[in-house]
C-alpha cells in the first residue's frame, strides 16, 4: 500500500519522499458558507482551522494514516454564501473534477455540513472518491471515507445535518411570516417602493439597522401611475416602453445590467407591472413555493395553496401603499384579459403571430438567422401587414435603436434564397467542393496503413487462438464453454477479415465524388430550402454558421426601408456546413 502510495506521488509531487522518509499526499479542500453574515465560519477560518489540523497531523485518516498532508492552493474550492442544500454548487463540481481525474488523494472538509446539507449530495461524493481511490477527511467530526465503520456515523450526521437545515428553514420562515404580517420589508420589493429601517438590532457586537418599513418612492411610483393611465387610454405595452425609453427614464433594471446587454423598458417589463396586484393596495406573502427537478436539478416556481398566503395587512390590502386607484386596476385587467382572450383564440395570422403561438416551430426559414447591423440586437418580425415585416427588437420593442424602418418578410427571405441559390449552383463551388471532399478522402486512405496493419495483426490473433481451440476440442476434452469461446473467436475473425476486405478496397480504388453527385446533392438542399421553410431552418442554420446583419442604405422617412443583408455561405459536399467547407461572403442588397 505505502510502496504503491509513494510511486504514485513520486510521478505528482517534486518532493514526494521528504527526509523523514514519509510520503507526501496531495490534498484538496472544500470551503463552504451559506451566509455573508457568517464570518466566524467564513472560508478563511474554515481554511486555516484545517491547515493547522494538517500541519499538527491531528486529522483522522485511515488509508493514508502515516503519510504527510499537504494542501495545494490550486486544490482549495470555495463556495461563498451558497446553500448546502443545492446540488450543483460550482465548488463541489469542481473538487468532483479533481478527483475523477486524480489530481488529488485526500479531500479535506471542516465538517460534513460544510460538504451537503443533504444526505443524497453527500453519499454521492463518498461514493464518488470511493471509486477513484480518493480518501474523504471530516476534520471536526473525525470521520474518514477510508474507514468502512464510519459510514453508519456519516449517514447519521448527513440525516442530522439535513433535519437541522429544514428546523432552520422552519423558523427562518416563521420569523419571515411575523415580520410580512406586521407590513415590514421581506427583501425585494416592486418598482415604485423603496424601505426605510425603524429600528436598529445589535449584531455580533455592531450596531445595524432592522425592521424595514416599505414606503412608496415617490418618482418611481409616478411612472408607475403613467403606466397604468397609458395602458388605460388605449395606449399599447411596447409603445409605453418607447416612450419611457425615449424620455430617459431607467427601466427597473438599469442599474445591474449583465455584461452585452442593452438597457431600457421593454414590454415584457410594462406587462409584469400591470399585472402586480400590489400597486393597488394586495400585499399578500407566500403565494409561490421554489420546487426542484428531481431529474435536472433545475428550480422551478408552483403556486401554494390560499391558506399559506400570508396578509401583509388586514385583509391583505395596506392602503397606504396604494399607488394606482381601484377604478383605474379594474380598466387594465380588463384589457389585458381581452386582449389576451382575442390572441389565443384568433385565426388570422397578423393577430395570432404576435400572441400565443400555435406551435413551438418557426413559421419562417430566417427565424433567429438575423442581426441589426446598428446594435446587433435580433431582428424578429413585428408586423403582420403584407406577409409580415422584420424589425430590430431594442427599437421596435424599447426604443432604444435608431432604425424604425421594417423590411418585407417575402422580400429579405427572397433576397437570401436567391444568393443561396446562385452559391449552390456556382460551377466553381461544385467543383471546389467535391475537390475538398476528395482530397480529405484521399488523406484519411494514406493515413490508414497504420489501422490495416492493426487488423491484420488482430487477425492473425484470432485464428491463431481459433486454431488452439479446434486441436482442444479434437482432443475429446473440450467443454461447452470451449466450444462456445470458439464460435466467439471466429464471429470476430469473421468481422475483422470485413473489415480488411473494405479497407483494402477503398485504398485500391477509392469511391471519389464527382461534380454532378454534389450538384445533385445540392441541388436537394435547395428544392428543401424553397419548399419547407420548418425543414430546412436546420439546414440553413448550417449554410449561414454566423448570423446575417442587415444594414439600412435607404429609409426616405418610410416605415418599409431598404437593407443590405451581410454574411457568409459555407458548404460541404452534402450541401452543410461541416469539414473542408468553402465559404463565399456576400452583401445583398432587400428592398
Amino acid at each position: 500500500m505505502s510502496g504503491e502510495t509513494t510511486k504514485l506521488n513520486s510521478q505528482t509531487t517534486p518532493s514526494s519522499q521528504p527526509a523523514d522518509g514519509r510520503a507526501v499526499i496531495s490534498c484538496g479542500v472544500l470551503l463552504r458558507f451559506s451566509s455573508l453574515n457568517q464570518s466566524t465560519e467564513s472560508c478563511d477560518t474554515q481554511l486555516s482551522r484545517i491547515r493547522s489540523e494538517a500541519e499538527r497531523d491531528t486529522i483522522y485518516r485511515c488509508t493514508h494514516a502515516n503519510d504527510r498532508l499537504v494542501i495545494s492552493d490550486t486544490h482549495v474550492w470555495r463556495g461563498e454564501a451558497v446553500s448546502g442544500r443545492s446540488q450543483d454548487r460550482p465548488e463541489l463540481e469542481a473538487a468532483k473534477r479533481a478527483i475523477r481525474a486524480k489530481e488529488i488523494q485526500a479531500l479535506l472538509v471542516l465538517d460534513t455540513s460544510r460538504a451537503a446539507r443533504r444526505i443524497k449530495t453527500l453519499m454521492s461524493l463518498v461514493e464518488l472518491a470511493d471509486f477513484y481511490g480518493c480518501e474523504v477527511c471530516f476534520v471536526l467530526d473525525r470521520l474518514s471515507t477510508g474507514n468502512p465503520a464510519h459510514r453508519k456515523m456519516l449517514l447519521m450526521k448527513g440525516l442530522i445535518d439535513e433535519t437541522s437545515n429544514d428546523m432552520h428553514a422552519e423558523r427562518t420562515v416563521a420569523y419571515m411570516t411575523a415580520r410580512a404580517e406586521a407590513g415590514l420589508s421581506l427583501g425585494s420589493l416592486p418598482y415604485g417602493y423603496t424601505s426605510e429601517a425603524t429600528q436598529t438590532e445589535t449584531r455580533k457586537g455592531r450596531e445595524v439597522p432592522s425592521h424595514f418599513k416599505i414606503i412608496i418612492h415617490a418618482e418611481r411610483s409616478a411612472i408607475v401611475r403613467r403606466i397604468f393611465s397609458e395602458y388605460a387610454s388605449g395606449l399599447g405595452q411596447g409603445r409605453i416602453a418607447k416612450g419611457l425609453n425615449q424620455d430617459g427614464i431607467p427601466s427597473p433594471g438599469q442599474s445591474h445590467l449583465r455584461d452585452g446587454r442593452v438597457g431600457g423598458w421593454s414590454q415584457r417589463t410594462v406587462a409584469s407591472i400591470l399585472k402586480n396586484a400590489r400597486y393597488v393596495g394586495l400585499w399578500r406573502w407566500r403565494m409561490t413555493k421554489a420546487v426542484t427537478n428531481p431529474d435536472t436539478g433545475q428550480r422551478a416556481f408552483r403556486a401554494r395553496p390560499q391558506h399559506e398566503h400570508v396578509d401583509m395587512g388586514p385583509n391583505g390590502f395596506i392602503e397606504d401603499l396604494r399607488v394606482v386607484d381601484g377604478q383605474t386596476w379594474e380598466v387594465v385587467q380588463r384589457r389585458i384579459e381581452e386582449t389576451t382572450r382575442k390572441r389565443v383564440t384568433a385565426t388570422d395570422p397578423s393577430t395570432r403571430i404576435f400572441g400565443q403561438r400555435k406551435t413551438s416551430e418557426a413559421d419562417h426559414i430566417l427565424s433567429g438567422r438575423l442581426r441589426c447591423g446598428g446594435c446587433g440586437s435580433n431582428f424578429v418580425l413585428v408586423s403582420g401587414a403584407h406577409g409580415g415585416g422584420y424589425g430590430c427588437f431594442q427599437s421596435h420593442g424599447k426604443g432604444t435603436c435608431p432604425i424604425h424602418q421594417t423590411v418585407q418578410r417575402v422580400r429579405v427571405e427572397a433576397a437570401v434564397l436567391q444568393v443561396v441559390r446562385g452559391v449552390l449552383e456556382d460551377d466553381a463551388v461544385v467543383r471546389a467542393v467535391a475537390d475538398r471532399y476528395n482530397a480529405l478522402l484521399r488523406n484519411q486512405i494514406g493515413s490508414g496503413s497504420v489501422e490495416l496493419d492493426r487488423l491484420r495483426h488482430e487477425r492473425d490473433k484470432q485464428q491463431t487462438q481459433a486454431h488452439r481451440l479446434v486441436d482442444y476440442i479434437a482432443e475429446g476434452t473440450a467443454s461447452p464453454t470451449v466450444r462456445e469461446r470458439l464460435e466467439q473467436a471466429e464471429a470476430q475473425l469473421s468481422e475483422l477479415s470485413q473489415k480488411i476486405v473494405r479497407l483494402e478496397s477503398a485504398r485500391r480504388d477509392p469511391l471519389l465524388l464527382t461534380s454532378y453527385a454534389v450538384r445533385r446533392r445540392l441541388g436537394e438542399v435547395l428544392a428543401l430550402l424553397e419548399g419547407d421553410p420548418v425543414r430546412a431552418r436546420p439546414v440553413l442554420a448550417k449554410l449561414f454558421p454566423e448570423p446575417l446583419r442587415l444594414h439600412l442604405v435607404l429609409s426616405e422617412g418610410k416605415r418599409w426601408g431598404t437593407y443590405e443583408v451581410e454574411g457568409v455561405v459555407v458548404v460541404q459536399a452534402n450541401g452543410e456546413a461541416g469539414d473542408s467547407p468553402v465559404a463565399k461572403p456576400f452583401r445583398v442588397r432587400a428592398r
